[in-house]
């Protein structure tokens, strides 16, 4: 199955949709991770992943946006990833599809699927409605191989 396959099947399951006041972008990435072989995601909150993603340049490599689209394009596993020092930072997986221009992040934004807040959540978005504009993602790609 690819990636996009296996981020549906878990986003559909509906088990990281926001309960309570509590988001879970942290806990679906690293389903989807698990579930593709890619055993690279600590098992931590938002900004302690993204600190992760920044260092550990032997699994990631960090790309540009429209690296990104084209990389989850040929089905490898990209994620967009911010960190928020005054807050919780936001994951989330790029899938295929077209990037375009965020007005709010003011870049290019691949097509993302977000589990956050209860207004970001969703499948197919560009990033811009994902990640805040005093935060914006960057973008790193699993280097293990495409799935």
């Amino acid at each position: 199955m690819t990636v996009e396959g296996k981020a549906k099947e878990l986003f559909k399951s509906g088990e990281f949709e926001p309960k309570d006041g509590k988001t879970f972008c942290n806990l679906y990435v690293q389903a989807v991770a698990k579930s593709i072989g890619c055993g690279e995601i600590p098992n931590k909150l938002a900004n302690d992943i993204f600190d992760h993603l920044e260092s550990a340049w032997h699994a990631w490599l960090k790309v540009q946006p429209e690296e990104a689209q084209r990389l989850a394009n040929r089905n490898f596993f990209v994620l967009g990833a911010s960190k928020n020092p005054a807050g919780h930072g936001h994951l989330a997986v790029v899938i295929p599809g077209n990037s375009t221009f965020s007005a709010s992040l003011k870049m290019i934004a691949p097509m993302v699927v977000s589990c956050g807040s209860p207004t970001s959540t969703f499948w197919g978005k560009h990033a811009g409605y994902a990640f805040a504009s005093a935060q914006p993602p960057s973008y790193y790609c699993w280097m293990g191989f495409p799935v």
